[in-house]
Order: structure tokens, then C-alpha cells, then sequence
């Protein structure tokens, strides 16, 4: 019944719903289980949205990899992975837009979800400094919060069904900002328009 009620909500949300309309009748209605076994389990519908994000918990894959720029692009793997999942993305948006109204939610969710990622691509980031792939100046948390944005940025424009290449979304997101690196402010009329985030971004080198 548990991943029952879960898909329930999550296709509820998918299909438009917000947390604050979203009742448990609405839950019965749409899984086919009765209101009473749906409170016997659930006392609340905070409750049961608190599973529905411990549902959306994907295990992180170990750094093994020699590079940091190999390391970066497994884990972008995941985080695109997650914004394609129409529903999970959907839970999310709408945990963000409503954080006001359920505000422990949104701390485990943040706490859940986005920490142990960013936390991830912070560690790959910082071993990419001590073996000099990365500069050492670099903010890890502005290049971790670029590389996610691009993430999210790129997957509103198009699917990955589209890329034809066999080489991944993510390998291209990185190859592009770190593209950025190679353009001397001298002879590229555009430097002197780069943001700060943009800057920031060189850091990541290519090999």
C-alpha cells in the first residue's frame, strides 16, 4: 500500500496539484484505497508528503574516479536524471514554491535531496583543486551552483532523446563552461561581458 499511496501523490502533483489542495480524500479518490487505511497509516498529509520525498532519495555514486571533471559528470548524471523525472520534479518545484506553508518539508528536502548531491560535487570540486585540475581559487559553491543550474536550464529546452551524440548532456554542459577557459578577454570581444559566474566557471580545466 505504502508505494501505492506514494505514486498516488506524486502523479497527483505531476498533474498539477499543490500541496496546500492536495488532501488525503483526493489521495483515496485517485489510488482506489479507502480514506480510513490511508489515516491509519498516515496521520496527516504532512506525513505522508514527508515519505514522498524519502521516496525521491536516489543513493550517490562513489568518486572513483581519477579526474575531477569524470567525477563531476556522474554526478551532473544524476542530477539530470532527477529533472527529467517529470513527477519528482514536479514534487520539487512545487516543495520549493510552497516552503512557506510547509516549511519542515522543505528542510528535509533540502536536506535530503539537494545537500547530499551539492555536498558531492563540492568533494569533487576540492580534489580537483589538490591534483591541480581546478584552480585553487575557485568558489566551490558558485561552480557547484552553475553546473546544477545549467542542469536544470538546459533540460526546459529539450529532452536527451534529442542529442544524437553518444557523448552525455552532462559531458557537454562541463565541455561548454569550461570552453570559457580558452577564451582570452584580449581577443574575445565578449570577455569584458562575462558575469561573475561565468569567471568563476573557467576553473574547471580540460585534459
Amino acid at each position: 500500500m505504502h508505494h501505492v499511496i506514494v505514486d498516488g501523490v506524486l502523479d497527483l502533483i505531476g498533474g498539477g496539484a499543490t500541496l496546500t489542495s492536495l488532501s488525503l480524500v483526493d489521495v483515496a479518490r485517485r489510488t482506489g484505497i479507502s480514506r480510513n487505511s490511508i489515516y491509519r497509516r498516515w496521520h496527516s498529509k504532512d506525513e505522508l508528503f514527508s515519505d514522498v520525498v524519502k521516496s525521491m532519495t536516489r543513493p550517490l555514486p562513489d568518486l572513483t574516479k581519477q579526474s575531477a571533471r569524470e567525477n563531476l559528470v556522474t554526478l551532473m548524471d544524476v542530477s539530470f536524471d532527477r529533472v527529467t523525472d517529470q513527477r519528482e520534479r514536479r514534487m520539487a518545484e512545487t516543495i520549493v514554491a510552497e516552503a512557506q506553508n510547509f516549511p519542515d518539508l522543505h528542510e528535509q528536502y533540502l536536506a535530503e535531496i539537494v545537500a547530499p548531491l551539492n555536498h558531492a560535487m563540492k568533494l569533487a570540486i576540492r580534489r580537483g583543486k589538490e591534483i591541480g585540475e581546478i584552480r585553487p581559487d575557485i568558489d566551490e559553491n558558485l561552480l557547484c551552483d552553475v553546473l546544477v543550474s545549467c542542469t536544470f536550464a538546459h533540460h526546459q529546452r529539450t529532452l536527451r532523446k534529442v542529442w544524437t551524440s553518444n557523448q552525455r548532456i552532462d559531458e557537454r554542459l562541463i565541455s561548454c563552461l569550461t570552453a570559457f577557459r580558452r577564451c582570452s578577454s584580449t581577443n574575445n570581444r565578449w570577455g569584458s561581458r562575462l558575469t561573475a559566474a561565468k569567471r568563476e566557471s573557467r576553473g574547471v580545466r580540460i585534459k
